[in-house]
Parts: C-alpha cells; sequence; structure tokens
C-alpha cells in the first residue's frame, strides 16, 4: 500500500502556498489603498478596516500551517536553515515564528484602529502592507512562478 503521508518538501509547499494566499490578500488590499489613496469616509475607512481584520485572521492560519510543518517535517529545508526559529526555546512556550505572527496580529490591529479612528493616512497603511508583502515572501522563500 502507498505512504500517502506528505513528504517534507509537500509540508513546506503548504506553508508557501498559505504565505502566497496571504501575500495575494496583502497585496489586493494595498492596490484598493493605493487606487484610493484620496479616499475619505466611514465606508471606506470600513473596507480598509475589514480588510486588515481578515489579514489579521490569515495570520492565525499562516502560523498553523508553519507550526504544522516544523512539527511534521522537521527535515524541510526551511526549518532545517533556522531551527531556533521553529522551535520553542528553552523555558518558553512558544517559538520566534509565534512570537513574529503573534507581534504581525498586533501592528495589524493598531493600524485597523488608526484607520478606524481616522488617524492615518492610506498611502501609510498601503506602504506597510506592501513591505510586508515583500518580507513574508522574501524570508520564506516564496515565489509565485
Amino acid at each position: 500500500m502507498p505512504n500517502l503521508e506528505p513528504t517534507p518538501s509537500e509540508w513546506q509547499s503548504r506553508f508557501q502556498k498559505a504565505c502566497l494566499t496571504f501575500v495575494d490578500e496583502v497585496e489586493t488590499l494595498a492596490k484598493y489603498i493605493r487606487d484610493n489613496g484620496d479616499a475619505r469616509g466611514i465606508g471606506h475607512r470600513s473596507r480598509v478596516y475589514d480588510g486588515l481584520m481578515r489579514l489579521w485572521v490569515q495570520v492565525e492560519k499562516l502560523k498553523e500551517a508553519g507550526l504544522e510543518m516544523a512539527a511534521e517535517s522537521p527535515k524541510c529545508p526551511l526549518v532545517l536553515a533556522k531551527l531556533q526559529y521553529w522551535h520553542i526555546r528553552d523555558l518558553a512556550d512558544q517559538t520566534d515564528f509565534e512570537d513574529e505572527c503573534d507581534g504581525l496580529e498586533t501592528e495589524l490591529d493598531q493600524w485597523a484602529k488608526g484607520v478606524l479612528g481616522d488617524k492615518v493616512e492610506n498611502l501609510w497603511v498601503a506602504g506597510f502592507l506592501e513591505s510586508l508583502s515583500l518580507s513574508i515572501l522574501g524570508r520564506f522563500q516564496c515565489s509565485f512562478f
């Protein structure tokens, strides 16, 4: 009977696909904001706020995919390249990867509150999102090709 368990590269591929899905949503929201850079009003702010909150939820899915990859495929290239990043530290209850995801959730929440309160400019939010997109793609070796 053939082995139906994913191979190490399949676990990494799943995680990278989750990253690409997240990046796609990030870039879609950033494009909307750039295209409507002069927009004001509660409707616009609500739409951007909702987009940021959807990203906040996506971070949890990204975190789950990354932790699953590290647990199920500890010898895949992404995990082997930075073992300490993916595994729980001594006397800690989570990994550096989880810490970064939690930090990103906090950042998204702060941006969302700023948008809702009309305290941040559209282009600042778009710039943050574009920077986030590039960071995710580079850090986790994701490619659209």
